[in-house]
């Protein structure tokens, strides 16, 4: 028997037909929770088309077809679904097999969702080195995502004291300046948190105006609440603070009319006892 020939006989031990499915509907929360890892198309357009049990079934069924005919990609975004058990049953052991052939088959997102295994534990055992070396290869493979990932480990290895914080910077930088955003955020606050030791006030303040110039919400809520302080930099009308204050509070920050509140009435106030 060939090599491709063993291959689908594999899959199709792997993937049972459509018709032998259970599909099961998220309801609740489930349907707010996108999982961990990457889909090749995309994790809102793989589950777009699939509004009821049916559709489910449906895009199932061109998944599988392609899997069977070793497109590198349907393979991971069927080990995508079986990993977070969304429309097919959990079942991380099947999704590790299927991430394992996408891998050989070329797909860059698939070395990604490996790392994710290896990281949170679904389906092997905890291997945070292993998950680093697969998070490294999918960045060098051009997934982005894996820079901020491998940046999050680090940092969370660093609060423990056993990683260099400068490690996590250097790796969220690199997404950062990938265009993530989400690595913009956690660059910023990395690098304004004194508990980690690499504080760099300037760079700090920067990324976070880099996540927040992206709609990063949670960014503007940060800049506005370091500038409200007011100790680092020279700005006695609080015009940094107001600018990120209102930045947020457009954006619909329940913080930021927190804070406008406070500041209205210390406003009001001043004004009444002058």
């Amino acid at each position: 028997m060939s090599s491709s020939a063993r291959v689908i006989s594999l899959l199709e031990y792997l993937l049972p037909p459509a018709g032998r499915l259970a599909i099961e509907t998220p309801d609740g929360l489930l349907r707010f929770y996108a999982g961990i890892g990457l889909a090749a198309s995309g994790v809102n357009d793989l589950l777009s088309d699939c509004e009821g049990v049916d559709a489910a079934r449906s895009h199932y069924a061109r998944l599988r077809q392609q899997a069977l005919a070793e497109d590198a990609d349907a393979l991971n975004d069927l080990g995508w679904l079986w990993l977070n058990g969304r429309w097919l049953p959990a079942d991380p052991g099947k999704a590790h097999r299927l991430f394992k052939l996408a891998v050989a088959l070329g797909s860059d997102q698939a070395l990604f969702n490996l790392g994710e295994q290896y990281c949170y534990g679904k389906g092997v055992t905890v291997g945070l080195a292993l998950a680093a070396d697969y998070y490294e290869l999918a960045w060098e493979r051009g997934v982005i995502q894996a820079a901020r990932a491998l940046g999050g480990l680090l940092e969370e290895r660093a609060r423990e004291g056993c990683a260099d914080p400068v490690r996590a910077a250097e790796w969220y930088r690199r997404a950062a300046s990938g265009g993530d955003g989400e690595a913009a955020l956690a660059l910023g606050c990395l690098l304004l948190d004194e508990e980690v030791g690499c504080v760099d006030a300037m760079q700090g303040t920067w990324w976070l105006q880099v996540a927040a110039a992206q709609g990063c919400m949670v960014a503007a809520e940060r800049l506005a609440h370091f500038f409200a302080g007011g100790f680092r930099f020279h700005d006695p009308q609080r015009y940094l603070y107001r600018l990120w204050r209102d930045h947020a509070l457009r954006m619909g920050s329940s913080l930021a009319r927190e804070m406008k509140t406070l500041d209205d009435a210390d406003e009001n106030a001043g004004l009444w006892v002058g």
